[in-house]
């Protein structure tokens, strides 16, 4: 790639979406207009600067010297017209990576979410308009649609499964994308985890997520928790759609080059580690008894309901083992760039460094990483 490109990034200071910056600016003549909430453009610099010297530090694969002077910070937001942008300041721009999205799953925040995933789509389609750009849109495998336990590289529809107001959002968001005559790719996602070789990342939902609950669930009932194994609901052998940063964010750039325009890109993991994997790094890190897979979780076992209370929603992708296609991705990307050999030693890895980032202030006396892996 040795054509000078001018990108622009919503969602940069999150964790995917800083990422991606970090690989546009590996191209020496990119420059890189990132889209930042804030109240002026200076408040959003400083936003900016902050979030790359911070991934930087977390993936240790470049300076900040050598690509601030190539990023420019535009105070904006994503739920707003051409996402608060004053057009006529802006440069030509080649493409827009609309990456900017929230996390929430919950019911509760369903008009946040649509607000958001949807409005804010809507909106960066409008600024692609204007500027004349190609625009990419980070989606989410969990939106494509499944034929013989297969995650198609097609448009949603009725056997695509919304398991939340997220995944529902971000189902109408393309097909806003779909729609707007503009060129378009749509990448989809899996779930995203640390970097492969530092283990760190700059955000913490999935794996994190679910680890989070539950530590919660094992403080409340330390002693009960600790006593037995647990039931809980998954599919032992069902392979687990992650993929580590940096893997992803070099698919997605090479997606958003050089696929073909008006396509949709599946993208995961070719040697990913499987449901029992994850439960048991997570419990044996949590210094839990490893625990049950069962289909369904008894009604008369009072701990294992709160248990699935407290994580039903993540526990919710482990009992799928769907395959993915890989058709449009692959003829982008290599087979050997998606593969990513992860296992219960590498899950635990990326929690070990989780915990060390300060969590670990917040969990009671009796709990911390086992002392031989922290160190590693």
């Amino acid at each position: 790639m040795t054509q000078s490109r001018a990108h622009l990034v919503t969602g940069v200071t999150g964790f995917l979406g800083g990422a991606l910056l970090l690989k546009l600016l590996e191209e020496p003549d990119a420059e890189v207009w990132c889209v930042v909430r804030a109240d002026d453009d200076q408040a959003a610099t400083r936003r900016l600067h902050a979030s790359i010297e911070k991934a930087v530090q977390v993936y240790g694969n470049t300076s900040p010297a050598l690509v601030i002077g190539r990023c420019h910070a535009l105070a904006g937001d994503v739920t707003r017209p051409d996402c608060g942008l004053v057009v006529d300041r802006l440069p030509r721009i080649s493409h827009i990576w609309h990456a900017a999205a929230t996390l929430r799953t919950e019911a509760v925040y369903a008009q946040e979410i649509r607000n958001t995933n949807v409005g804010g789509t809507r909106n960066a389609i409008g600024l692609a308009r204007r500027l004349g750009a190609q625009l990419n849109h980070i989606s989410t495998l969990s939106t494509s649609p499944i034929r013989s336990g297969t995650l198609l590289e097609e448009p949603p529809d009725a056997t695509s499964v919304a398991l939340n107001a997220y995944d529902a959002a971000k189902t109408d968001g393309e097909a806003e994308v779909a729609a707007c005559g503009l060129p378009w790719r749509i990448i989809r996602p899996p779930m995203v985890t640390g970097h492969s070789r530092t283990y760190g990342a700059t955000e913490f939902a999935g794996i994190y997520g679910f680890a989070r609950r539950v530590w919660r669930f094992r403080l409340k009932h330390a002693a009960e928790a600790s006593a037995r194994p647990l039931a809980i609901r998954g599919l032992p052998d069902a392979r687990l759609q992650l993929l580590p940063v940096d893997a992803l964010v070099r698919c997605v750039a090479d997606i958003g080059h050089l696929g073909p325009l008006c396509k949709r890109f599946n993208i995961t993991n070719l040697s990913p580690p499987v449901v029992d994997d994850l439960y048991s790094a997570v419990f044996s890190w949590l210094k839990l008894p490893p625990p049950i897979l069962v289909e369904s979780v008894p009604e008369d076992d009072w701990l294992a309901m709160d248990l699935e209370a407290r994580v039903g929603g993540h526990l919710d992708y482990f009992a799928r083992n769907d395959r993915v296609d890989l058709t449009n991705c692959l003829s982008v990307v290599s087979a050997d760039e998606l593969r990513h050999p992860m296992d219960q030693d590498v899950l635990e890895r990326l929690l070990d460094w989780y915990a060390r980032q300060g969590f670990r202030s917040r969990y009671d006396a009796s709990w911390a990483p086992n002392p031989s892996r922290a160190s590693r």
